[in-house]
This record gives C-alpha cells, sequence and structure tokens, in this order.
C-alpha cells in the first residue's frame, strides 16, 4: 500500500474509498486538522485484479469568514425638525465561521432601534438592524454604523432637515418660477438642506397701467440662476422698479416772464425712458404755444396737425385778452445717450 498526496483517474465504487479513517493532527501546519482516507481496492487503474489499495490525505481548511451588508448605504432623505424616518439594512453571514462584532453609532441625529449592541452571526444566519433619523438641528447630517466585524463593511447613513424656502418678489404679486414652473409670488415650498432648485424671473411684467423692471435679486444672482439651500430657511427676493407703462403727463406748469405763454410740463417716469437719466428722462418732444378757436383746436385734435408759425400769430391777434393752452406731445426715438 502507498499513500499520495493526489489522484489522477478514476476512481470506482469497488474500490472502497473512505472504508477508514485516521486522524493525523494538522500535519501542513494551517491552524485546521488533517485525515487520513482508506481505499483498500484502489490500484489507480481504470481496472484491475491486484486490489493494490492506498491511502488518502485529506489535508482539510476551513472555509473562509465572509459577510454581506444591505444597503451599504442609506439616504433618509428630508425629515422636518422634530420627526424622525426608520428603516432597516441587514448583515447576513455568507461564510463557514462565525461572525462576531458589536453593531454601534455615536450621533445626536441617528439610532439604532433595534438589534444594535453585541452580536453573533451563524454561518448562513442573517440580523437586520433597525437605524432612526431624528435631526436634533437643521442642517446635512450623516453617520457611520459600525458592525465591528473586519469582514463586513459598515453602513452610511445621511440625511437633510426639511426647510422652507420662499421666492418673492418686490412689489409683491408678481411672478417667478422655480426649477421651471411659474408661481405667483410669494410662492413658498418645501425643500432640504443642501438642495439645489433654479429660480428666476421675467425682466419686465406689466400689470395695468405699470411696468415692472427687474433690478436684481436679493441674493445677487441674475434673473434666472441656481441656488443652493444652506442650513435654515430662506427667502430670495426678486427686486423690480416700477414705471408707467406710457408716457403719462404728471403735471403743466406755465413758465413766468417768457412774454410768449410757453408751458413747461412734466411727465411720470415711465418704461419708455432713458435708462437712469433723471433730468430729461423722456426721449424727446414737441411743444405748441397757447392758441385760441375752438374750430381750430378741434381740428388739431381731431386731426392731429401742428400748428405752424403764422397760424399761432394769427390765433394770437384775434383775441389776445382770451387764453387757452393747448399743449401736443411727440415722442421721437431717442437722440442722447443713457
Amino acid at each position: 500500500m502507498c499513500i499520495r498526496d493526489s489522484f489522477q483517474g478514476i476512481m470506482y465504487y469497488q474500490d472502497g474509498f473512505g472504508s477508514a479513517l485516521a486522524a493525523l493532527g494538522d500535519i501542513d501546519g494551517n491552524g485546521k486538522a488533517d485525515i487520513a482516507v482508506g481505499s483498500p481496492k484502489d490500484d489507480n487503474i481504470s481496472y484491475s485484479y491486484y486490489d493494490r489499495g492506498s491511502a488518502w490525505t485529506l489535508r482539510l481548511e476551513q472555509e473562509p469568514a465572509k459577510c454581506s451588508v444591505t444597503p451599504a448605504a442609506i439616504d433618509f432623505g428630508i425629515v422636518p425638525l422634530g420627526g424622525y424616518s426608520d428603516t432597516t439594512f441587514t448583515i447576513r453571514n455568507t461564510g463557514g465561521v462565525t461572525l462576531i462584532g458589536t453593531i454601534s453609532e455615536s450621533s445626536p441625529d441617528f439610532s439604532i432601534v433595534s438589534g444594535g449592541g453585541a452580536c453573533s452571526i451563524g454561518p448562513d444566519a442573517s440580523l437586520e438592524v433597525t437605524v432612526r433619523y431624528e435631526p436634533a438641528a437643521k442642517g446635512i447630517h450623516a453617520c457611520v454604523i459600525e458592525t465591528g466585524d473586519a469582514v463586513c463593511s459598515d453602513v452610511s447613513l445621511s440625511g437633510v432637515t426639511a426647510l422652507t424656502a420662499t421666492v418673492a418678489t418686490a412689489p409683491v404679486d408678481l411672478t417667478v418660477s422655480v426649477d421651471g414652473s411659474p408661481f405667483a409670488a410669494p410662492y413658498q415650498f418645501v425643500t432640504g438642506a443642501g438642495y439645489g432648485h433654479l429660480i428666476a424671473t421675467a425682466v419686465q411684467q406689466t400689470v395695468g397701467d405699470t411696468t415692472f423692471v427687474f433690478t436684481g435679486w436679493s441674493d445677487g444672482g441674475a434673473a434666472s440662476h441656481s441656488v443652493a439651500m444652506g442650513a435654515q430657511d430662506t427667502t430670495f427676493t426678486a427686486n423690480f422698479a416700477a414705471y408707467c407703462s406710457w408716457a403719462i403727463i404728471d403735471s403743466i406748469v406755465d413758465v413766468p416772464g417768457d412774454q410768449g405763454g410757453w408751458m413747461r410740463i412734466h411727465f411720470k417716469r415711465s418704461v419708455h425712458d432713458a435708462a437712469g437719466e433723471a433730468t430729461y428722462p423722456i426721449t424727446g418732444y414737441n411743444i405748441y404755444r397757447r392758441i385760441d378757436g375752438v374750430a381750430l383746436i378741434t381740428q388739431i385734435l381731431s386731426e392731429g396737425e401742428k400748428l405752424s408759425g403764422d397760424e399761432i400769430s394769427r390765433i394770437q391777434k384775434d383775441d389776445p385778452d382770451r387764453v387757452l393752452f393747448l399743449s401736443l406731445i411727440h415722442i421721437s426715438e431717442p437722440t442722447r445717450p443713457y
């Protein structure tokens, strides 16, 4: 009989493999006991009458420790301050040795509801752990649940508190958009710390006879820009300047000492004004002197004709004691830099 370390060929059931067993101790020094298995009729030949027999050395090894943790990361999303959210993860022993560890965490915002503390998980067994996110303060929070075993990965937890975002306009009741959807301002919505949004507004909005011109957001952004929520409730305000939608006369004042009856006309600020021009905001105007004669005035108003110098002189000479002021305004194209 010979002792072999490997086998090349076919072993038949007549060979009697396993008819005898013997403990050999740890002959290969790997920390695990080995055994000898007898096969009294094995001769390593497909068929033979010799039946020399053989003894096999089985060098045993321990199946390595294995572990799976699912999920390995948990995002609780948005949770309101004063509220909480629970979820679970599972530790499964997929190896051949018992897993021993301690499930623990250290965070004011996260806690282990069940399955925490010291644990022992045998082969093919599993442990379900329930964790809770209960934010203690507004903000972005994170935590790591430690499994306590080198072969088992830790679990990452994250969550944010619910915040209120307000998108407003000054003056109020104009239109804004949030993430591409239009809303009447002020518009409020619930979001989370660290979340991003796209806010926008039109650069001109007309309500009745008033045109509102965008001048800037409270955070300094452009008419359309992205914002990121911090750790607190936030208001974003779109500021507008109000202008008349048309060139409207505010007052007509006689010019004293002009010896010709000239008038000074003041206009309200309008959207057509030269930007930044305070003294001469309109682009151009013509002023016509005082005239008399109801028929001629009616003709001018109905036909929009201008008076010539001769017509003005004639009207004044007809009845110099009767005074009637007529002012016709003509808005022209801009003739000055702005």
